[in-house]
């Protein structure tokens, strides 16, 4: 049994698979942390939602963290964000794929995936977020929209109880990543190789980190299609 954590899919299925099937070999045994953002700005929304559905359903141990680009359907779709603002940030790539014109047209049943979303797991040795806490609050771990949209914090290891931050949400050259990897003074890694920015040559990329052997893999983008944000 082994603990796996991706983060930032935005619509990559074919990545996605075959970082799942061919580099980590996912098994029923092993536990497999999401940490957000599996559609929008990438072209196969739909397909990343309908594999990762799939798979809880035969019987994979999914934890799913949601992400701001999935609150941001649920923003559409109670009103606080307008369909212009959703569109401009990468959602027009979720309507084409579904052919549809609204969030609104979304069968029930994705709308429950998302509803459902956990906003943060605390394990015994690390706290799993999308984007992070902000630590200058009281309580760091009130439930808002900042654990998914927040940036440039400072982990303070007395509210963490020593446990340090892997997140998504900003992405970070692979480079970058993997030096913070190797540093044990790391207090957040950012796993977001912005695999959905196929035209970054230091990016473009998926991460699956196995937190028990800390060991890593890493999958290039090879979704083909025009369906992606500029």
């Amino acid at each position: 049994m082994s603990r796996w954590l991706v983060t930032d899919i935005h619509g990559c299925y074919h990545s996605l698979k075959a970082l799942l099937e061919q580099q980590v070999a996912l098994t029923r045994h092993d536990h497999l942390y999401l940490l957000g953002d599996y559609i929008s700005k990438g072209p196969f929304s739909k397909q990343v939602l309908d594999y990762l559905m799939g798979l809880r359903e035969g019987g994979y141990q999914l934890h799913l963290l949601r992400g701001n680009h999935e609150q941001e359907v649920l923003n559409v779709l109670n009103g606080t964000t307008s369909l212009t603002t959703f569109r401009e940030k990468g959602g027009f790539t979720l309507l084409n794929n579904f052919e549809i014109d609204h969030p609104a047209d979304l069968p029930q049943h994705y709308i429950n995936f998302f509803e459902q979303l956990e906003w943060y797991f605390s394990l015994e040795d690390w706290l799993l977020v999308h984007a992070g806490f902000d630590f200058e609050e009281e309580n760091p771990f009130t439930i808002s929209e900042k654990l998914v949209n927040i940036r440039d914090y400072k982990v303070d290891l007395q509210k963490t109880a020593g446990r340090k931050l892997l997140h998504g949400h900003s992405p970070t050259d692979l480079a970058v990543i993997e030096a913070s990897l190797a540093n044990k003074e790391s207090l957040h890694i950012s796993l977001d190789a912005g695999c959905v920015y196929r035209k970054n040559l230091n990016q473009a990329r998926l991460i699956a980190l196995n937190l028990d052997e800390w060991q890593w893999k890493v999958q290039k983008n090879i979704d083909e299609s025009d369906n992606y944000h500029p």
